[in-house]
């Protein structure tokens, strides 16, 4: 039986009921072997998703093609990046510009995904490339981040590198979607945040050109390493 792609309104039901996965895709091969693994939730380049046979590959996949802002441009250039993606079959956008820009997007009906906490193409802002929400102070602006994605109409955020208490009482405290960037190293593992997990972390579920299919225990141990936030789904 053919699985349903799952909608925004579907992902927001879910939030505290059930455990997903998430990928990062790059080609064709990885698309399909993550739909036939029953993967989730993928994040793709925007070139994957305007490829024709794309949804042939994936019909099942909420698909999630972002960019960094600086390689889109304005708000009206991401925009027309956006409706291009929508049309192809895009879920949401992915999102790492200023909340205007993600407003001018929301008000287009386009479903937006924004970033807090360790934000590579900003990671200027806070130290560069460490973990972020350490403090009193750090983690309360990374609170009042989302807050700000809940104003401007985002439907959800990635959450990176923050300490998975932070994480896990920003996530209580939003009406977002919060995705996590995954579990942490094992000398790093209290820097992990909760709640859709990515299953990249798992070097084992990443398909290869040579092999079209993520075996069911390297899917197993993708679900063992996603979230407790959604504590309901099996593991297996």
């Amino acid at each position: 039986m053919s699985r349903k792609r799952p909608t925004i309104a579907d992902l927001r039901a879910m939030k505290g009921k059930r455990q997903l996965t998430m990928l990062r895709v790059l080609t064709m091969d990885e698309a399909e072997a993550a739909e036939r693994a029953g993967v989730d939730i993928v994040s793709v380049p925007p070139e994957l998703v305007l490829n024709p046979q794309y949804r042939d590959a994936a019909p099942s996949l909420f698909t999630m093609p972002g960019d960094n802002f600086y390689e889109i441009g304005t708000a009206d250039d991401f925009v027309r990046w956006a409706f291009r993606l929508y049309k192809a079959s895009a879920d949401a956008v992915y999102c790492s510009a200023g909340f205007a820009t993600v407003k001018r997007l929301a008000d287009d009906n386009i479903p937006v995904i924004g970033h807090v906490g360790l934000i590579p193409s900003r990671a200027t802002w806070t130290g560069g490339f460490k973990a972020v929400g350490k403090t009193a102070d750090s983690a309360m602006q990374i609170f009042e981040a989302v807050k700000q994605y809940e104003a401007a109409g985002a439907v959800g955020a990635e959450i990176e590198v923050v300490p998975v208490e932070v994480a896990n009482a920003i996530s209580e405290r939003t009406s977002l979607i919060m995705l996590s960037m995954g579990r942490a190293p094992a000398a790093t593992r209290n820097i992990c945040s909760p709640t859709i997990s990515l299953a990249r972390t798992v070097a084992t579920c990443r398909a290869t050109p040579k092999s079209t299919a993520i075996s069911p225990p390297n899917m197993t141990a993708c679900r063992r390493n996603a979230s407790p936030h959604f504590p309901n789904m099996s593991p297996t």
